[in-house]
């Protein structure tokens, strides 16, 4: 209990209480503006605190930012997504995420056709699997580049061309890469080829 006793009769008899707080860091700033505009025993104290070496920065210049920020009340607009075509955007880049993860299991392996039994064994890489329908082959999808450097593309298209990158006979193992801009590099020119 006494150094709580200690810790409340300094605080009760210093000018650091919390009443002089907005005066003290308006002091402080001035002090860090120009030394010499203070009094001197101000100067003093402020003078023996420990320095650091970051550069001080006055709080009241960032005060008045979020003070002028709250009166001008600039609402955002937002942009509302139809979410029938988000969900199914989402859908789209699963189909794609299950080609690049999974598609290696249906590459072209066999030259001679030996294995002419075998069916597909990843029922990931259906778009059916993913929700979509036969009608949904000729709908068109905003996919911004990130397959193949087109903006848009129809899922019929899509199909066949994630078949032909990831289902070949010739591929490429990248999705084990950690560093994204080597693993950016990987799609980019792979798709390109």
């Amino acid at each position: 209990m006494q150094p709580n006793k200690a810790f409340d009769e300094w605080l009760a008899t210093t000018a650091f209480g919390g009443a002089n707080q907005a005066y003290i860091e308006e002091l402080y700033e001035r002090y860090l503006d120009d030394p010499n505009s203070i009094d001197n025993s101000w100067k003093t104290t402020f003078d023996s605190l420990p320095k650091s070496t970051a550069v001080e920065q006055p709080h009241s210049p960032v005060r008045d930012y979020f003070r002028r920020l709250a009166r001008e009340n600039n609402s955002e607009t937002v942009t509302v997504i139809d979410p029938e075509a988000s969900a199914k955007l989402v859908k789209i880049l699963q189909f794609i995420n299950a080609y690049r993860f999974r598609g290696h299991l249906e590459a072209k392996l066999d030259p001679l056709n030996y294995y002419r039994w075998k069916v597909s064994s990843v029922p990931e890489l259906d778009y059916r699997y993913h929700g979509f329908t036969e009608q949904d082959l000729n709908e068109t999808f905003n996919i911004n580049h990130y397959v193949y450097q087109r903006d848009t593309i129809t899922l019929a298209d899509l199909n066949n061309m994630l078949k032909e990158t990831y289902c070949g006979s010739i591929g490429l193992e990248f999705m084990h890469v950690q560093d994204m801009e080597q693993k950016c590099g990987f799609k980019i020119n792979w798709k390109a080829a």
